[in-house]
């Protein structure tokens, strides 16, 4: 039976019908016949291809085979007279394999390994969304193809090898975006243009899932009435990096060499977290840097990425007619990309810009294609900057791209030392470590690379150029000049008086070494400073941190030095030399750098700190049980009939955060927030645990409209967003476990609630956790459970307050979550411990803002504290108590809260 046979007989025969480019349906020849199902259309003639091809492509999919694509072009080799015959059944085939419906015995293996060679759209390494063919895509897209008419176009903005780009009118949201619109209509079938269709669809998945301030963010994609798929994404203002280096080399509107280093240092940023997401940009180059009016700077055009987790540079097979290492042109509006300008991106297996390519990359070697091939390319557009012209291009040279790439095979391009005589050193180093000839030779990282770059601007050590002591003494010297000069003063006066040269030498060593000292105190110094700002340890502050480690690394290293450097400042001073101040700030160095590289030391907590934070996306979202657990809570707390108090609110899952469950009682969600603690077991588990061990349990505690008293205005109305908040207050053992310190007066057990802590360590721990403290008005929302104060009644279950019942009884708080919870499922909001909250104290007169509720001005030495305490008497519940920042008290504590990101 042939391949046609074997899949027609699984379907039925359909009214005769094809796809046009409007998306909808006409009637066919009688000669031609439909295959239909849910995932793909597509139509073959009745009579073709010829039986013997048909019989000799069947042959090839027999169980367990391997390497089809190789066997088919050796089959076409061997018999060329079919080789149009069997280019169709291939064709044929490749549509046939994506359907879900094909089980024949023997096909349904081989549709099963090739589907693995189809193109991945939208594997990350974080962020994976389906493993699907383009032609399942387009067909979710086909049936929204109505939202491209709320778009109006502008005029074109510049066209590429995959698609057009627009500046578009938003009809709906009033604004001025970019639209990229596919060359290529969906009715174009041909193997080329499933390429290329498929990679733009991949541009647009991929450049959505790397979301960072130096990367356009795309707001949408779809089909519009010409049948050409479409996304939409920010429309930058301002120039691309070409014109900002003619810019500089001019010296015009203010652009100079240190103004473009550092548009650089934001693009080593980008490109960092894309390669920590898995992804390559593999056409780095000046033209793909825009930066904006406001010193905004963008990585564009994506559309050649690789993500590492998959070839997809080469997952569909094109025509035998058109080679797979074929050259394709992005073109440009200016004059100069031409046809045959080398500064084409060349498409196939060797994807890039030839000017900015990597050698590996120029050579076609796809899988041995890392992060190294980026910080090739962006050496070379630093190359570029430092020349005027591009790698391996005189100026006016008009070659192929061929011919350059040929070029980038040969060897290095022209020395910069040869071109620009006058460059600073460093830069020349940083420039030609990155354009190494082998990727092991070159920055271990963009982050290596930024950070001897951000050495330049900060007039420090440039590693790729030169280290050790005298280097660091010199570039101190520079930093340092006035202070350089008292000392050159003083050396002279040495050198006059004694006219000794031993002296002289002696004297220039001291003043060397007590330079050496000066800097370590202050790069020590510093990087205590840096480490409190590598909070909240969220993947955001991953790149910081491995900048601070990998300066901390060095120092820790270089305390033999030190220590040397100390031996000789106490042996001059055994010898009676004048003592100096240095001895003690060298020690108290050493001392630091010892404690610093220590076990359990503040290095090893950075470290622990930058795994947790890049461990917390898999742990709270993309793990497969978190992804089902978040699922089945945004399910929940969208549907109104289940969820009436979040009146149908949609969010998405937060960072951080574990899905509990939905309280039965109180009808609204708990999160477990994992950087405080240990997560549940399982969903199941009770939520009540407050073990010194355990995390955080948040309530997603509903917004609305909330009145809040305002003193003599009477109420204020208030629109207040959702936001979480915590289910019991802090307790004494997790405290402990957060700051290692036992704050609290009345050491009762790790389950009491913390107390004595004031307002301004509050804030500071709660922010390493990515936690604030509530305001007032979220405060009195989460307490009075929505409505109003709670009744005396309900107040003897719920609050730990003063028993006037008994005065005898001396009043202490209990375990928090002793008593019963309010009607929000929050405990202890009443009595136990007064609580903190957010805002500086302002009068009740002072409207809060809408969103927060938060009352900005006052008296910001203060803040406020609510909800009374175990000694409070029930009429002191609903009272306002100002208090300093900085006091403290057995009956001060904290409950946390934190925004909902929408």
């Amino acid at each position: 039976m042939s391949l046609v046979d074997h899949v027609l007989a699984r379907f039925p025969p359909v009214e005769p019908k094809v796809l046009v480019p409007a998306l909808g349906w006409a009637t066919q020849s009688p000669d031609q016949r439909v295959l239909h199902s849910p995932h793909v259309h597509w139509s073959m003639s009745a009579g073709s291809p010829s039986t013997q091809a048909n019989a000799l492509f069947a042959a090839l999919l027999k169980p367990g085979s391997k390497d089809l694509l190789g066997r088919f072009l050796a089959l076409c080799q061997a018999h060329p007279e079919l080789r149009s015959d069997l280019q169709a059944a291939w064709n044929e085939f490749q549509g046939v394999r994506q359907t879900s419906d094909v089980t024949t015995p023997g096909l349904a293996l081989q549709f099963e390994e090739l589907a693995r060679e189809d193109i991945d759209l939208t594997r990350s390494p974080r962020h994976s969304l389906s493993n699907q063919a383009p032609d399942n895509l387009l067909q979710r897209l086909s049936r929204r193809s109505a939202d491209a008419s709320r778009y109006e176009s502008e005029g074109e903005l510049g066209r590429g090898g995959m698609g057009t780009v627009y500046k578009t009118w938003d009809r709906d949201l009033r604004r001025h975006l970019a639209m990229k619109v596919a060359q290529t209509s969906l009715s174009d079938v041909t193997p080329s243009a499933r390429v290329t269709l498929a990679r733009f669809l991949e541009e647009a998945q991929v450049t959505g899932q790397l979301e960072h301030p130096a990367i356009v963010p795309l707001h949408d994609i779809g089909i519009d009435a010409q049948a050409r798929a479409f996304f939409t994404m920010r429309l930058i203002q301002g120039r691309d990096l070409r014109e900002v280096i003619k810019l500089a080399r001019d010296q015009h509107e203010g652009w100079t060499l240190t103004r473009v280093l550092g548009v650089l240092l934001r693009v080593c940023e980008a490109m960092a977290f894309a390669h920590s997401k898995g992804v390559i940009h593999r056409d780095l180059k000046p033209s793909n840097v825009m930066t904006g009016r406001f010193g905004e700077v963008y990585v564009v055009d994506w559309g050649v990425a690789k993500v590492l987790s998959g070839e997809a540079a080469h997952a569909v097979t094109p025509a035998i007619s058109e080679p797979i290492s074929s050259v394709h042109t992005e073109r440009t509006s200016t004059a100069t990309d031409a046809a045959d300008s080398p500064l084409l991106t060349m498409d196939g297996t060797v994807m890039g810009t030839p000017a900015y390519m990597a050698p590996e990359q120029a050579a076609g070697r796809v899988t041995e294609l890392t992060p190294s091939a980026d910080i090739y390319s962006l050496g070379a557009v630093l190359y570029h900057l430092l020349s005027g012209q591009p790698p391996y291009l005189a100026p006016g040279d008009r070659v192929s791209p061929e011919v350059v790439a040929a070029r980038v095979l040969l060897g290095a391009p022209d020395p910069l030392a040869e071109l620009q005589p006058d460059l600073p050193p460093e830069l020349v180093a940083i420039c030609e470590k990155a354009m190494a000839r082998k990727s092991a030779d070159r920055y271990a990282s963009m982050l290596a690379l930024s950070v001897d770059l951000r050495a330049f601007l900060e007039g420090r050590v440039v590693d790729a150029f030169e280290h050790g002591a005298w280097a660091e003494a010199k570039k101190w010297f520079k930093r340092n000049r006035t202070l350089a000069w008292t000392g050159s003063l003083g050396l002279l006066a040495v050198m006059l008086s004694l006219g000794a040269t031993a002296w002289i030498t002696q004297a220039k060593n001291r003043d060397i070494e007590a330079a050496l000292n000066q800097s370590a105190h202050n790069r020590y110094v510093g990087l205590l400073e840096a480490a409190k700002k590598l909070w909240p340890a969220e993947p955001v502050r991953v790149p910081a941190m491995d900048d601070w480690i990998a300066t901390a690394e060095d120092m820790v290293d270089d305390l033999p030095r030190y220590k040397r450097m100390l031996a000789q400042e106490r042996a001059n001073a055994a010898v009676g030399h004048e003592q100096t101040d240095y001895e003690q700030r060298l020690a108290s160095v050493i001392d630091g750098l010892r404690s610093l590289g220590a076990e359990g030391g503040l290095l090893a907590a950075v470290r622990d700190r930058r795994a947790q934070a890049r461990l917390l996306p898999q742990l709270s979202i993309e793990n497969a049980d978190a992804a089902d657990l978040w699922r089945k809570a945004i399910s929940s707390i969208r549907d109104p009939a289940e969820c009436p108090l979040y009146e149908g609110l949609v969010i998405k899952p937060q960072l951080g955060l574990l899905p509990i469950q939905r309280d039965p009682q109180s009808g609204l969600w708990e999160f477990r927030h994992l950087p405080s603690g240990q997560p549940l077991t399982s969903p199941a588990q009770k939520p009540l645990s407050t073990d010194p061990g355990s995390a955080l349990v948040l309530v997603l505690t509903p917004g609305g409209k909330v009145d809040v008293r305002g003193g003599r205005q009477g109420t204020f109305t208030v629109a207040l967003d959702p936001f979480f908040i915590s289910k019991f207050e802090i307790t004494q053992g997790q405290w402990q476990r957060f700051t290692g310190r036992k704050r609290s007066l009345n050491r009762l057990g790790d389950r009491h609630p913390v107390e004595n802590i004031n307002w301004d360590e509050c804030k500071l721990v709660l922010e390493q956790l990515g936690l604030t403290l509530p305001t007032e008005v979220q405060w009195e929302r989460a307490a009075h459970a929505g409505g109003r104060r709670p009744l005396e009644e309900e107040l003897k279950r719920t609050a730990n307050l003063k028993d006037s019942a008994r005065p005898s009884k001396d009043p202490m708080h209990r375990p928090v979550g002793s008593l019963a919870p309010n009607a929000f499922g929050l405990y202890d909001c009443y009595g136990n411990v007064w609580e903190w909250v957010f805002d500086s104290y302002a009068s009740e007169e002072t409207q809060p803002t809408p969103g927060t509720g938060l009352r900005d001005g006052g008296d910001v030495d203060k803040s406020i504290h609510r909800g009374g305490s175990f000694d409070s008497n029930p009429d002191a519940l609903e009272r306002r108590y100002e208090d300093f920042k900085d006091s403290r008290s057995q009956y001060l504590g904290a409950r946390p809260a934190r925004p909902l990101d929408r």
